[in-house]
């Protein structure tokens, strides 16, 4: 029998995927950019306490365990299933291991104070993706009262990237819009669903300034072309979603 694709890509997937976005090369000036991101959607979220249990399921080159690191958390975990991911975050002195992310959290339940996902559940078919996020469920801590799971995924309902999200990358599955996630996340039982578009404009520069304003009229166009389609419930148009629930 053939090697399944989805193992042969996911083996050396900074060779066959990351290399395309990204000068590797040049990783410490994408560690500094991805920081800006992070700090300016992810951080307000995060555990206060720098000692909270936090884990990266698909860590990919290490860009949130970088980020982490340099705010001053000191038990932060990446993890993935790429031999190629997981070694290049070593290099870079991060904390790494290669598991499978769904035995992996299946035996920790209780376990973390935060967990963070990016662009990992897109590659997953339904019924995978309702797996792993009762299982991602179950490891959060109950007691803690600032433990989050952090999601972020393609937004579909962007119009200009989201049908193109799906198939940028083979080993893509299903892209989200707002409703389908927060559907989810609630069906199995997830409590305080909040959905947001992420700011990608992060630089503090002219053009990122006006990219941003542009992005702000082309949103506002979408929502009322899909308001006047009589879809109202679309309210973000981001290129990409971020979804933050409690246990």
């Amino acid at each position: 029998m053939e090697k399944d694709y989805r193992k042969q890509i996911y083996e050396k997937y900074i060779t066959n995927q990351f290399s395309q976005a990204v000068d590797v090369s040049e990783i410490e000036k994408e560690y500094d950019l991805q920081e800006l991101y992070f700090i300016k959607n992810y951080l307000k979220y995060m555990p206060i306490d720098k000692a909270a249990k936090i884990i990266d399921v698909g860590c990919g080159m290490g860009a949130f365990l970088n980020f982490c690191k340099n705010q001053g958390y000191t038990n932060i975990l990446g993890i993935d299933l790429s031999e190629e991911n997981v070694e290049f975050c070593k290099n870079q002195g991060l904390n790494a291991v290669k598991v499978n992310m769904f035995e992996y959290l299946q035996d920790r339940k209780e376990t973390f104070d935060c967990i963070v996902c990016s662009d990992v559940v897109e590659h997953l078919d339904r019924q995978d993706v309702f797996a792993l996020l009762t299982i991602m469920r179950n490891a959060l801590i109950s007691s803690s009262k600032t433990g989050n799971v952090l999601i972020k995924v393609p937004n579909m309902s962007n119009p200009y990237v989201g049908p193109a999200s799906l198939s940028i990358d083979f080993t893509h599955m299903y892209i989200f819009t707002e409703l389908s996630l927060k559907q989810v996340l609630t069906t199995i039982g997830f409590s305080d669903v909040t959905i947001v578009g992420t700011d990608i404009y992060v630089r503090k520069n002219i053009t990122n300034f006006l990219a941003k304003q542009i992005a702000r009229l082309l949103c506002f166009e979408l929502y009322l072309k899909s308001w006047i389609f009589g879809r109202k419930s679309i309210k973000i148009f981001q290129k990409n979603i971020l979804a933050i629930a409690k246990k």
